[in-house]
């Protein structure tokens, strides 16, 4: 099984899938202060070169993402800004 830092290693990796998979989740641990906003990102497949957004994390998503703090989900490909306390 694969520590955190393991896997952030092996996504940073270019891997050539020959098959499609389900994400469930994505794990991420950060060391130190929360960052005031996260975008992670997702590539829908080799032919095109643009990523897409896949979720969003903020303390103000208005401000970082234009985007209402924890919107619906109206879709199974929406995303939306999931607020984040800062402490």
């Amino acid at each position: 099984m694969y520590n955190i830092y393991t896997s952030w290693q092996l996504m940073k990796k270019s891997w050539a899938w020959t098959s499609t998979f389900q994400v469930f989740y994505v794990m991420l641990l950060f060391y130190s202060p929360l960052p005031l906003a996260v975008e992670i990102q997702r590539k829908p497949d080799n032919k095109t070169v643009q990523w897409l957004p896949w979720q969003q994390f903020a303390s103000n998503c208005q401000l970082y993402f234009n985007a209402v703090d924890n919107g619906p989900l109206p879709t199974p490909t929406s995303i939306n800004c999931v607020k984040i306390n800062q402490k």
